[in-house]
């Protein structure tokens, strides 16, 4: 049986975890986002995003799903407002 685990990306570390995206993306803050069914992404990392990618800071290019296109640009395009306005 193949045990399944997601594997958390931090600035500094990783940390495996048996709890699915879903979960965690419940429990984090408004700045994380869904760009594809195995990624979550902290906004305030991405340097720049196309239709179907977005570029990390660190250079780091991750796919956009196109199931998750319009809601990613939806909620980043609503992040970038929120976050310039200040």
């Amino acid at each position: 049986m193949i045990e399944r685990h997601t594997v958390v990306h931090a600035v500094d570390n990783e940390i495996y975890s048996n709890k699915t995206m879903a979960s965690h993306l419940n429990e984090l803050d408004k700045r994380f986002i869904r760009c594809h069914s195995s990624i979550i992404v902290n906004m305030q990392y991405i340097k720049k995003y196309s239709h179907n990618e977005v570029e990390l800071d660190a250079g780091e290019r991750l796919p956009i799903s196109k199931s998750r296109r319009k809601e990613f640009l939806e909620k980043f395009k609503s992040y970038l407002k929120i976050t310039f306005e200040r």
